[in-house]
């Protein structure tokens, strides 16, 4: 029973330590900040349009990584593929790789022939917001897939054979049958790489740049305030960042406690 108590203890009090420490951050940061300050800062139109920039673009890369993500989650969950293991190692790459390191071989597709050929034929992606969205998506892509393919192993497949017998299409079965079953992990991939997009630095500034006014999303903006000293606009854009994130954190949280739709 001692040794049970101390280990109680233990656990307790390391849990405890790292939530002070955090607390500790936020609070000693924003103990520098001036009221007069912030009120100035949130003014900027630079603010504004770092806001409406990164939730436009992670709106679109959320949309994109979900419509793309649900057929290849269902493809490799469901069907027998040939080399589906070497598949599913290239999807979980970019997982694991560093964002800037993700950055700098999109921008080095970018200036290939091919690469060359879409810039000027079809999308400007350098430097401009498109690129944006793009190296995002494949940013966030592969978290979609990885979490909506786990949950669709946990949906019986006799679910959708019930529905084949019923006169179903294979579609249809997916539409109507799967997809409703999926839910709460379509929200919560949908909140999930939302903030991951959101708060995605590395990978869009070594695509897009750090202009102002132009490709300057909230982390790019904390960035370039940071290197100019402006520290009353830079707690504005956190702060930003912080109520989002914890709404977005609140979100998910409910849907969890929802738990499975089956």
């Amino acid at each position: 029973m001692r040794s049970e108590n101390r280990f109680n203890i233990t656990v307790v009090t390391i849990l405890f330590l790292i939530t002070l420490f955090y607390i500790s951050i936020f609070i000693l940061s924003f103990s520098i900040i001036d009221i007069e300050g912030i009120r100035e800062a949130i003014s900027k139109p630079e603010i504004r349009f770092a806001v409406k920039l990164s939730l436009l673009s992670a709106s679109a890369v959320t949309f994109i990584s979900v419509l793309l993500g649900l057929p290849c989650a269902y493809a490799l969950s469901r069907l027998k593929l040939p080399l589906k293991n070497l598949i599913e190692i290239i999807l979980d790459v970019p997982i694991s790789l560093s964002p800037v390191a993700m950055g700098a071989m999109v921008l080095m597709f970018l200036n290939t022939p091919a690469g060359i050929w879409i810039e000027k034929h079809l999308v400007k992606f350098i430097f401009e917001v498109p690129g944006i969205i793009l190296v995002q998506t494949a940013i966030v892509l592969p978290f979609a897939i990885r979490i909506l393919k786990s949950h669709f192993d946990t949906i019986p497949e006799s679910y959708e054979l019930v529905a084949r017998s019923l006169g179903y299409s294979k579609m249809k079965s997916f539409l109507y049958v799967t997809v409703p079953l999926s839910k709460n992990a379509l929200l919560a991939t949908m909140l999930t790489g939302f903030a991951k997009a959101l708060g995605e630095f590395g990978a869009t500034v070594t695509v897009a740049g750090a202009i102002a006014m132009k490709t300057e999303t909230l982390p790019i903006s904390i960035f370039m305030s940071l290197s100019t000293a402006d520290i009353q606009k830079t707690f504005v854009l956190i702060f930003i960042l912080i109520l989002i994130s914890v709404v977005n954190m609140v979100l998910i949280r409910l849907i969890i406690r929802k738990g499975p739709t089956i």
